[in-house]
């Protein structure tokens, strides 16, 4: 090579070039990675909710749910979610409410509230 060449090898721009494509790869991972964390996050927002509708329900009702536990399912925003139920006496005329959110790709949400008899 003379003296008065410059630029870069073929070699330099195929490694830059690899090292580019490498980088190109990573980002697009991370997009996919970004966006399956992103649904993951709204199916877990979804069952908080349905579960926080089921036991609002529950606790406004003219009368407490019935002792036990009732399942049934609920669909909400084209998700159907499977709903159950549990009521249980306590003390000083108290019910307790359990409800638990779970849809077919196992996303589950819980909540518990207390109402009175009356």
């Amino acid at each position: 090579m003379r003296e008065t060449d410059s630029g870069f090898s073929l070699i330099e721009v195929m490694v830059a070039l690899a090292v580019l494509a490498l980088a190109m790869l990573a980002l697009l991972r991370l997009n996919s990675v970004s966006a399956s964390t992103a649904v993951a996050a709204e199916r877990a927002t979804v069952a908080d909710i349905v579960a926080e509708n089921a036991l609002i329900d529950g606790l406004i009702a003219a009368r407490p749910p019935a002792y036990g536990s009732r399942s049934e399912t609920i669909t909400n925003l084209d998700m159907n979610w499977e709903v159950t139920m549990e009521a249980t006496a306590l003390e000083d005329g108290l019910v307790r409410l359990r409800v638990d959110v779970r849809d077919p790709q196992g996303v589950a949400a819980s909540l518990e509230g207390m109402r009175a008899l009356q």
